[in-house]
């Protein structure tokens, strides 16, 4: 990509792969002379930059600056590693047994080298600072302190009401106090990597399509849920759980490499959401008034139980053809020939077609074009 004001491109990639795995990534942009800025991050130029255990799991990503990463039994980050230009730092991670993320430690240098050796080990010493963040239910502490209170629409903090403004994926572009003041202002690329003309960027970390974003000390991840997500190249560190129901796709891409049509709300399950067809769930299902009762998301008002069907699993396929036709979509009108047998003679004939597999249904969508404005963010 390349700015019209002049400031060259932003990043250049030519990714190596082994099979679906990424395996180095050059850039032939020149550095951006921040620091701290977004964009991809080239430390180091090897044949093999990022490694991987025998889940799939990444545990090396020399780019980035990360050494080491260890996974629990759900295949979720327990202690990641991290020294680069920019930090020297080790986060600890604490899961519920349902894999819900409860508590995040993050232990850094202070003293940093602004020139280390890639790819070697931090030193457990020298990490002299911390910050504990635990998450309880719709609560964060930090260091044992309530420091936000999350709401559907924005948070509470120090006693003050913060809305976000959203955009169609469900993304906070801005974040204001209830005075209607701005105090921060986001804007992102397709897969959810950050402008560097944002305003006010560290106020509050939950950003692209409602996720929270860890920049501390270059990590430049999303948390989402399910795995950790990298918007400078569009891809997850770790394998789709449900990869068995996306066959034809690779396990570390981001929405079948279409973020602008398709959203990942927990780092499973792409959804297809229209606002049309989401008041069809909800009036279904009732779902707009149902909290979840048990599970990844008890209790969790934000976490509205919306339908549980899948574009791509088979025992599905015509319930969500059914609600997008009666949404008023066209999506599925079309015309087939019929030949009069005795003169010759061909018709056309129009007809709605009702997908009952569910590769038919992706063909239908992915050839499909959604309008923005009637596009809305569901939780799971």
């Amino acid at each position: 990509m390349t700015s019209s004001s002049g400031y060259g491109q932003i990043d250049n990639l030519t990714v190596g792969y082994d099979g679906n795995r990424i395996i180095s990534v050059s850039d032939a942009a020149s550095n951006v002379s921040y620091a701290f800025s977004h964009d991809f991050k080239n430390y180091t130029n090897q044949s093999t930059e990022y490694t991987y255990d025998g889940n799939g799991n990444m545990t090396k990503d020399l780019n980035r600056g990360i050494s080491s990463v260890t996974y629990n039994l759900l295949n979720l980050p327990s202690q990641l590693e991290i020294k680069s230009p920019v930090g020297e730092a080790r986060n600890d991670y604490v899961y519920g047994t349902d894999g819900a993320k409860l508590r995040v430690v993050h232990n850094w240098n202070p003293s940093y080298s602004s020139s280390p050796v890639i790819g070697s080990g931090v030193t457990s010493s020298s990490l002299s600072r911390s910050e504990t963040t635990d998450y309880t239910g719709n609560y964060v502490y930090v260091d044992n302190s309530l420091k936000r209170v999350l709401t559907e629409n924005g948070y509470i903090e120090d006693n003050a009401y913060y809305y976000y403004v959203k955009d169609h994926l469900g993304s906070v572009r801005v974040t204001a106090n209830s005075s209607g003041v701005s105090r921060q202002s986001l804007n992102y690329y397709p897969f959810g990597m950050q402008f560097g003309d944002a305003s006010g960027s560290d106020i509050q970390p939950y950003k692209y399509v409602g996720k929270e974003y860890d920049g501390m000390h270059g990590l430049n991840l999303y948390d989402s849920q399910a795995r950790l997500y990298d918007p400078a190249l569009g891809r997850f560190m770790t394998m789709d759980p449900l990869s068995e129901k996306y066959y034809s796709w690779s396990t570390y891409g981001y929405c079948m490499n279409n973020p602008v049509r398709f959203i990942d709300s927990n780092g499973v399950i792409t959804d297809v959401t229209d606002k049309n067809v989401g008041d069809i769930f909800d009036k279904k299902f009732n779902s707009s008034t149902i909290i979840p009762t048990e599970r990844k998301y008890k209790g969790n008002f934000s976490a509205h139980v919306i339908d549980e069907y899948n574009l791509l699993n088979n025992n599905c396929t015509t319930v969500v053809v059914d609600a997008l036709t009666e949404a008023g979509t066209t999506l599925f009108n079309t015309t087939r020939q019929i030949i009069n047998r005795t003169t010759g003679d061909v018709f056309q004939v129009k007809v709605r077609e009702r997908p009952v597999v569910p590769v038919f249904l992706r063909n239908y969508l992915n050839t499909s074009s959604i309008t923005t404005n009637r596009l809305i963010y569901k939780t799971k």
